[in-house]
């Protein structure tokens, strides 16, 4: 009998150590940013998602013109450009992992948090203007940018727009300060 225990015993500690493992590497991996979901898994998960990133993923989705989670994935990560004017959209965490893209119109949306755009380092031009958008500081590691659009939002850190100084095309509304500032760099 304490031999049974024993194998018991032993296995379960194999199993429970085996397991911290694989939970140990899920866990560096969400740290590290190396658990990146595709457009895929947004979709599979859609019915257990917060409404805001359910409503992107219907979108995305309309915009594929399918409800098929892998069709959907490969139509839309092979997409350069997304047009979505006044969609209601306020999560864009599912547009992460579309990093073909180069050309996205946001504009006249609910969006406050623009940090799923800092992995879409293709992205040449990027309207969000009409937004809720107070930090624009995720968009420093854009650098193939030549255009943005923002006017209308409530960013008032002026000083995260030097962090922005490699666009040639740059128009900026200073909503915080009431100007309708424009500022035009042409190379």
């Amino acid at each position: 009998m304490n031999l049974r225990k024993l194998i018991v015993v032993t296995c379960s500690a194999i199993f429970i150590v085996l397991s911290g493992s694989e939970l140990a590497v899920l866990a560096t991996e969400a740290r590290s940013g190396n658990n990146q979901r595709t457009f895929a898994d947004w979709c599979r998960q859609k019915d257990s998602l917060s409404p805001e990133t359910k409503h992107t993923v219907e979108v995305l989705l309309e915009e594929a013109k399918t409800n098929d989670c892998d069709a959907a994935d490969r139509k839309l990560s092979s997409l350069t450009k997304l047009y979505f004017y006044d969609q209601q959209i306020s999560d864009i965490k599912p547009l992460a992992s579309l990093t073909n893209l180069t050309h996205i119109e946001l504009s006249n949306n609910q969006i406050g948090d623009i940090k799923p755009l800092a992995s879409l380092t293709n992205l040449t031009n990027l309207s969000l203007s009409f937004n809720r958008i107070g930090d624009i500081k995720p968009l420093a590691s854009l650098t193939n940018l030549t255009w943005l659009e923002i006017e209308g939002n409530h960013t008032n850190e002026s000083g995260s727009l030097n962090s922005l100084s490699f666009l040639f095309n740059f128009y900026f509304i200073l909503k915080f300060h009431n100007l309708a500032t424009p500022a035009h760099r042409n190379y």
